[in-house]
């Protein structure tokens, strides 16, 4: 079930952090109404963050404002806050987004973001979202998303729409996706889905599964409370929705699994031919669709040639694809990979305006967790400064187990730990985090406490090749950050 529990994305996406208490609605609308008019993009957050989820009529609005933000961040901020807000007017408001914002469907991930709020919501009336044209712009988060969005209705209507969606097959209607990789891209979550609906178990296979609603449709009631599954749907269930699948309400703590799309270390020959040739085919179609679909379904071979196939996503024109091929680059484990990604940055300068790209992109190098990527990681941190730029660049020196990350973080510490201008983001948080997991050592979010700390322990400290044991909120969002365990 890998795939399924790593499109935390994907994470991917989404930061769910655990509170002791909401915050009362009026205070809620004050907090959010100060932040949006006041703060910078920081502030702006972890109002949303703090008062989000508080089901009230007044604080949705709020959070269809911040919708509209400036910053990505605040806006993905805004879209996981409705997702879990239970006021009826929080799903209103997604949905309301679906039909009428266009240009959310050319950021994927905060689309996919967008259909798991509303699949979230759990309520009937978004069948027929989460079935709208499921195979325009699909990509494995956002085709995800659908599927396990309907997994989370429990209607019949949901069990007619995934086995409708399963007859016509995987990204751009390709024969190959068709017959080849379902089990390796939507199969895992199609049976997440059909069998949190039905009780039943028919694995990934979709013949088996057409034929089982074929022969039960006609009687088929879909059980009013979740039925029991085997323990790896259930653990799958879970993570994707960070709730218990017994459907309490307590928001369990993150368990990713790793690359969303597999990974083969030493894939048969005649295995590697089939994906170069495969990608090949879909860069010669000029679509998007098929490009985005031929990476992602064949991101889990560990092959030169296959790696630098995908790499030519890079130069494409279009966000989405460059995107596609930057994060297949960081999942993939081989040292050819991280070589493209460090290219890409060097190459290409307008990416410092294009938030979405730059961030990600420094996400894939830090993922790899090389000491070659420092010199890129703290290269002009402050030209495309965003909340998401610098938390990628901050946590990326903190993956990289190293003296000289360490070294490196408290340079970038001394130069950003303080506001230079009153919206401009700081990180403390950030440091924070990944101080600690090249230390073992927590002194909160103080540029001070960490400093001093370095200078009276840099000579002797060497920074353990394991990562040490961190605080549940620490290791959490770290966790959620890399959608993989710490």
């Amino acid at each position: 079930m890998r795939h399924v529990t790593a499109i935390l994305l994907a994470g991917a996406l989404a930061a769910v952090a655990a509170r002791a208490q909401d915050p009362a609605p009026e205070e809620a609308v004050r907090t959010l109404e100060d932040a949006l008019k006041n703060a910078g993009e920081e502030g702006k957050i972890a109002a949303i963050d703090a008062a989000g989820r508080v089901p009230d009529a007044d604080v949705v609005k709020l959070l269809a404002k911040a919708m509209r933000d400036r910053s990505r961040a605040v806006r993905r901020e805004a879209i996981l806050a409705l997702g879990w807000n239970t006021a009826p007017e929080a799903l209103k408001e997604l949905t309301r987004n679906y039909w009428k914002n266009s240009a959310l469907r050319d950021d994927d991930a905060l689309f996919a973001l967008l259909l798991k709020g509303i699949g979230r919501h759990g309520e009937p009336e978004s069948v027929a979202v989460l079935k709208d044209h499921p195979f325009k712009n699909l990509t494995l988060a956002n085709g995800t998303a659908r599927i396990m969005g309907l997994g989370n209705i429990r209607t019949r209507e949901s069990v007619d729409a995934l086995v409708d969606a399963s007859k016509r097959g995987g990204p751009g209607g390709r024969k190959r996706v068709v017959t080849d990789d379902w089990s390796q891209t939507f199969g895992p979550a199609f049976r997440v889905a059909m069998c949190v609906l039905t009780g039943e178990d028919l694995g990934t296979a979709r013949a088996a599964w057409q034929k089982w609603w074929s022969d039960k449709k006609d009687g088929f009631e879909v059980p009013a409370e979740r039925p029991a599954v085997p323990e790896d749907v259930a653990k799958a269930f879970e993570a994707y929705w960070d709730t218990p699948f017994g459907g309490e309400t307590k928001v369990l703590a993150a368990t990713p699994g790793g690359s969303p799309y597999g990974w083969i270390e030493e894939p048969d020959r005649d295995d590697a031919a089939d994906a170069v040739r495969d990608l090949k085919e879909a860069y010669a179609t000029k679509s998007d669709d098929e490009i985005i679909a031929a990476i992602q379904r064949n991101a889990r071979y560990n092959d030169d040639g296959v790696i630098r196939m995908i790499a030519k996503g890079l130069s494409s024109r279009s966000a989405s694809v460059q995107l596609a091929a930057v994060d297949a680059l960081g999942w993939m484990k081989n040292r050819s990979a991280l070589r493209q990604l460090h290219r890409l940055y060097h190459r290409d300068r307008s990416l410092r305006e294009r938030e979405d790209v730059f961030a990600a992109l420094f996400k894939a190098i830090g993922r790899h967790g090389d000491k070659s990527s420092l010199d890129v990681l703290v290269d002009a941190p402050f030209k495309g400064l965003t909340v998401e730029v610098g938390r990628a660049r901050i946590l990326g020196v903190g993956n990289i187990r190293d003296k000289r990350a360490l070294e490196q973080l408290v340079k970038a510490l001394r130069l950003g730990g303080e506001k230079r201008r009153p919206k401009e983001p700081v990180f403390m948080e950030d440091f924070r985090l990944a101080f600690a997991v090249l230390t073992g050592v927590d002194v909160g979010p103080s540029r001070e406490a960490m400093d001093s700390w370095w200078r009276e322990n840099r000579r002797k400290f060497e920074v353990a090749p394991g990562r040490p044991p961190l605080s549940p909120a620490l290791q959490e969002r770290w966790e959620r950050f890399w959608g993989v365990p710490y």
